[in-house]
């Protein structure tokens, strides 16, 4: 599992009928697709209120992500009292999806179905330039990966006292790399099936609002296969012995 976890991460935190504000030169390509002068001005202040508080919503969304992981998934808490806590997480994230999308909708209120594809077309050379960036950038988050993933079995080797404790975490942690690949399996295929609809000009608001949903479930299954191997682990290894693993282990989601 060199990349599995990283790519989850990423492919999680972006996308979305958000994705068509945050392309990178966006506002040139409006001023190139959009016919009338009234309506190009319109539509590049839309453009521009929606970016910034995009930007603005994920960098604190991160930020509270960060510090539940933190704070919280070292701890004993049940599953029950995280998912409460990823809850209020999840509902703001939400709410910003739904802001997202009011904001798409928009846009199709003030642009032709031929500038919107237009716009789309511009848009896919921008991101399929900007991807070869992403790809180098995914590299080196990949290395740093493969160190983060091989600190945290030393830490298993060096923490867990037990011989048989420590076969047990290792073949666990197996378990725990092995769903997280499947999901990342599932990320890949919803970026297929919604590729159509978040391209589709008439796509409606419900339809907009299910690519959102497929990637908040698999977001919450990630985190609650943390969860599950925190537990499973904890029935056999002390409570310190897991603090000392999270130091490095918590990184990993």
């Amino acid at each position: 599992m060199i990349i599995s976890l990283v790519t989850v991460l990423v492919l999680l935190l972006t996308g979305g009928p958000g994705e068509i504000f945050l392309v990178p030169k966006v506002d040139k390509k409006i001023k190139v697709v959009v016919e009338e002068k009234e309506r190009e001005k319109e539509v590049l202040v839309l453009f521009k209120d929606t970016k910034k508080e995009i930007k603005s919503s994920n960098k604190e969304l991160e930020k509270q992500a960060k510090q539940l992981k933190k704070d919280k998934f070292r701890d004993p808490l049940s599953l029950e009292e995280v998912e409460e806590l990823l809850m209020e997480l999840n509902d703001k994230k939400k709410q910003n999806q739904a802001f997202m999308v009011q904001q798409r909708l928009k846009v199709r209120e003030l642009m032709t179905k031929q500038e919107w594809d237009k716009l789309i077309e511009l848009s896919l050379e921008s991101l399929e330039l900007s991807e070869k960036k992403q790809l180098k950038q995914l590299e080196k988050q990949n290395k740093e990966m493969v160190k983060l993933l091989s600190s945290t079995r030393v830490s298993f080797n060096k923490t867990i006292d037990q011989p048989d404790n420590l076969v047990k975490a290792h073949q666990d942690y197996n378990s725990f790399e092995g769903a997280i690949i499947q999901l990342l399996n599932q990320v890949n295929q919803y970026n297929l099936e919604n590729k159509a609809c978040l391209q589709d000009y008439d796509a409606t608001q419900n339809e907009l609002l299910n690519v959102y949903q497929s990637k908040n479930e698999t977001r919450e299954q990630m985190y609650k296969e943390f969860l599950n191997l925190r537990d499973t682990m904890l029935e056999y290894i002390t409570l310190e012995e897991w603090k000392t693993i999270t130091k490095s282990f918590v990184q990993l989601v």
